[in-house]
Parts: structure tokens; sequence; C-alpha cells
């Protein structure tokens, strides 16, 4: 592949990932079912946030944005077919702006598209100087997603804050 497929997520959240299974959640539900609405996609839950990456960039670099959410976790390449959209930069910052023309310019409705990878790859392009391009998949993420989880034994130490 040539996309890199991770969540970033905290030794909670691996946890959860190993056992019930992982989610992720918005601050402003509201006009993200808007904007997801604009392009075909029903708002739903439980979704999972994925950030995207080309295959040259390294998701393990804690300089990344998506590294406030914690290290991440990366996925099976079988994980892009469960994409149903995807947004050239962070889904709830590109839906709260909720500027009709960028939405459908920068929002990708993935349901039917028959190269996800293409689709995703010219979303990176467009991706926003400090963001991330991001997915989701309306599912929760579970450890037979997991391809490399690099800092999985950090959750016998509870929820810490990683640097």
């Amino acid at each position: 592949m040539r996309i890199i497929l991770a969540v970033h997520m905290s030794a909670n959240g691996r946890s959860r990932l190993y056992g019930e299974g992982f989610n992720s959640t918005d601050n402003m539900p509201g006009p993200v079912e808007a904007a997801l609405k604009e392009v075909g996609i029903k708002y739903r839950e439980p979704f999972t946030c994925i950030a995207i990456y080309s295959a040259d960039e390294d998701p393990h670099d804690s300089r990344l944005p998506a590294w406030c959410w914690g290290p991440p976790v990366i996925l099976k390449s079988e994980v892009l077919a469960k994409l149903e959209v995807a947004c050239a930069g962070d889904i709830q910052n590109g839906a709260s702006g909720r500027d009709i023309e960028k939405i459908s310019r920068t929002f990708r409705n993935l349901l039917y598209v028959p190269n996800k990878e293409g689709a995703l790859l010219e979303l990176l392009t467009m991706r926003p100087e400090r963001s991330w391009t991001e997915a989701r998949m309306f599912d929760l993420l579970r450890g037979e997603d997991v391809a490399e989880d690099r800092y999985k034994n950090d959750i016998a130490g509870g929820d810490i804050l990683f640097t």
C-alpha cells in the first residue's frame, strides 16, 4: 500500500482496543452530522477516527499533530475496506466551518469508491498544515485490526501521558 492507516490513542484506549473494542467520540456531533449528510453519509456511532499517512511518512514521529491523542497503532491494510468517509484534514474541524463548498471539495464518501487508496492519496495532497488527513469507519476498532503496536506494553502502566 502507498498509505499507512493509524489510530492514535492513549494507554486507556489500548486497554479498550484489546478488550471490548476502541471507538472515537466527537465534541461537536451536530456539525459533523451535517457535514457528513452533505456527502451522503449518515452519522452514527460507534465510529473510529483513522489518521491517513503516505507511505513515506512516519506515524511514530511524535511531532505529528495526531500525536495529541497518543502514539499510533498501525492498522492492517484490510481496514481500508471498512472506511466510509474521509477528509483532507480533521473531520470535526472541517465540519465546524460549515463552508459547503469546502466540504464538497475536501470530504469524500468512500462507500462506492472503487479505489479508496487513490482517493485518500488525493486528500493527502490537500491536507491543511498542522492537521492530519482523517477517515472514519463506523464500527469499533478491535485487536484483530492491528498490524503493529509498539506501545502495547504501556497498557500495564494505566493511562499515562506519552511524550
